[in-house]
C-alpha cells in the first residue's frame, strides 16, 4: 500500500481496522509502512465518554505503540450506529432484549436487532457477530447499559 500511493494521499488515508481490534496498530503499520507518520485519530463509541482514564491506560497504547501522536476521538450521533446519543447503549439495550427474549419473543426480538445490521453485512455474518458479542468475543464481556454498575 504504502508504495502506490503519494506523502499527500498517504495523509488522507481513513484506515479501519473492526474486528480485532488489539491487533489494530500493528496492522495500520503494516498497512501503512514504517516511514508513515500519519495523524491516527482512534475513534470510541460514545458509551465510553466517561471513561477517559480507561481508554488512556487500556486501549490507546495498542496505537501509540506504533503511532505516538494518536488520540481519541468520539463518535458522534451520526456515526455511532443508532444515530442517537449514545447509540451504542442502545443497541446494548436491544441486545440485551435478544439475548433474554423467550421462544415467543425471539422473532420480534431479531427483528428489532436486525436494524442496526449494517447495509453490507449479510444476516449469515451478522449472526456470527452477535452470537461473538454476547459469548464475548475479545475477552470483552458483554453487558447492557444497566449492567454496567453491577460489574463495577
Amino acid at each position: 500500500l504504502e508504495a502506490s500511493l503519494s506523502g499527500a494521499d498517504l495523509a488522507r488515508l481513513d484506515l479501519q481496522v473492526v474486528q480485532h481490534d488489539h491487533e489494530a496498530g500493528a496492522r495500520m503499520r503494516q498497512a501503512l509502512g514504517a516511514a508513515a507518520d500519519p495523524e491516527v485519530e482512534v475513534c470510541f463509541s460514545q458509551k465510553y465518554s466517561e471513561q477517559l482514564e480507561r481508554i488512556q491506560r487500556d486501549w490507546l497504547p495498542i496505537y501509540t505503540s506504533e503511532f505516538p501522536k494518536a488520540k481519541p476521538r468520539f463518535l458522534t450521533d451520526e456515526t455511532d450506529p443508532g444515530a442517537t446519543a449514545f447509540g451504542t447503549g442502545k443497541f446494548a439495550d436491544e441486545l440485551q432484549k435478544f439475548r433474554v427474549a423467550d421462544e415467543k419473543e425471539a422473532e420480534s426480538a431479531a427483528s428489532e436487532l436486525d436494524k442496526w445490521r449494517p447495509e453490507q453485512v449479510d444476516s449469515s455474518a451478522w449472526t456470527i457477530y452477535v452470537d461473538g458479542l454476547l459469548k464475548g468475543a475479545n475477552a470483552e464481556p458483554f453487558y447492557a447499559p444497566a449492567e454496567k454498575s453491577e460489574l463495577e
